[in-house]
């Protein structure tokens, strides 16, 4: 019998905490080709993914430090031990940050860099993000609109993907028939969501349609004076029911029950607001790529209508007539879920080709 030999020896890298919902697509695309892939994280990711053990040739953990000096002793000893390791292409799942500079300075030459960028900013006007473009060469962007818009420069190959994957769950959450659930992925809070603003259109959803639930799957802190007045809105206005919060971070399989069991998803983002100077303007809410995986119809405010995703996949509101989306016959909602899924560009075979292609162009 003949062994498949691996084709190549990939490092995906991520020294944040966060961003680690793009991991699972890069991998699949990866294994898929018989390529063999090391993971190199902070333990806090490594452990609310363990999912991703049986997947991974290698898992190297990643420990930063407040001391400069110590950070450098740590990236000296990475770059070693992935040329022992025989690493040909190392994509940097947050291609920002110092820790990123200070590695692509002394990165190897004979491994080739590849960085997916979470914001378009970057490429506009950051000193730091210049210096690792001078080693970094290829980046991707995490939507088609984002890539439209973005800095080109003839210097960089740029492109984008859609991160469509996530684990499955056989975690049950309990849902009330008759319910309808608008999930708001991620924590409360003002800076990312238009909480104040979205109050007035909760109320009218509400009264529209008294058995709706409004969920927020993140941490939502008390202690923050928002959230805390946030909360006692809802309250003073007697709606408290309509609403659903933790006050802790929840663990991936359980956020997924919910977001599997959702009506609608809701970024909750209104332009000139807060969260409108990030949303969409550089960057997209992971709430997209959830509507896109599992075809859950996304409320989308009018403003964005020039986005190709919100146009044709996602239900378009006005602060006026928010309410009126959660009354639509059931065949336009099934209309949209049947758009979702039957469109090539969220297919995870369409995603795996893209970024494949992409890494060794």
């Amino acid at each position: 019998m003949t062994l498949n030999k691996s084709l190549l020896t990939v490092a995906i890298i991520e020294f944040g905490k966060s961003h680690d919902e793009c991991l699972l697509s890069q991998i699949n695309a990866l294994i898929e080709k018989d390529d063999r892939v090391l993971l190199i994280c902070q333990k806090d990711i490594w452990n609310r993914n363990r999912f991703l053990e049986p997947l991974v040739d290698d898992f190297i953990p990643f420990v930063t430090f407040s001391s400069w000096f110590k950070n450098i002793k740590q990236l000296l000893f990475l770059r070693k031990m992935l040329l022992q390791k025989g690493v040909q292409k190392i994509v940097f799942n947050t291609a920002q940050g110092s820790l990123v500079r200070d590695f692509t300075i002394i990165a190897p030459s004979k491994i080739e860099l590849t960085g997916i960028l979470h914001t378009i900013k970057k490429l506009q006007n950051s000193f730091t993000q210049k210096i690792i473009s001078k080693k970094i060469k290829k980046y991707l962007v995490l939507n088609k609109t984002l890539y439209q818009r973005a800095n080109k420069s003839n210097k960089l190959k740029l492109d984008y993907f859609y991160p469509l994957e996530f684990p499955s769950t056989q975690k049950a959450v309990k849902k009330i028939d008759g319910e309808v659930w608008v999930i708001i992925p991620g924590e409360l809070e003002q800076r990312r969501k238009d909480l104040f603003g979205s109050l007035p259109l909760m109320k009218q959803a509400i009264k529209q349609c008294p058995n709706i639930q409004f969920i927020f799957l993140g941490k939502s802190n008390p202690k923050k004076p928002e959230v805390n007045e946030f909360l006692s809105l809802f309250k003073k206005n007697k709606i408290s029911d309509n609403l659903v919060c933790f006050d802790r971070f929840l663990p991936f399989d359980e956020f997924l029950s919910y977001i599997k069991k959702a009506d609608f998803l809701w970024p909750m983002v209104h332009p000139n607001t807060d969260s409108a100077q990030e949303y969409f303007s550089n960057q997209i809410s992971g709430t997209i790529n959830l509507s896109f995986s599992y075809n859950i119809p996304l409320l989308i405010h009018e403003y964005y209508h020039s986005w190709e995703d919100f146009k044709e996949f996602a239900l378009l509101y006005s602060f006026s007539d928010f309410s009126k989306k959660f009354i639509l016959p059931s065949s336009q909602l099934k209309d949209i879920q049947e758009r979702l899924s039957q469109e090539s560009i969220f297919a995870i075979k369409t995603q795996r080709k893209r970024y494949y292609d992409f890494l060794i162009s």
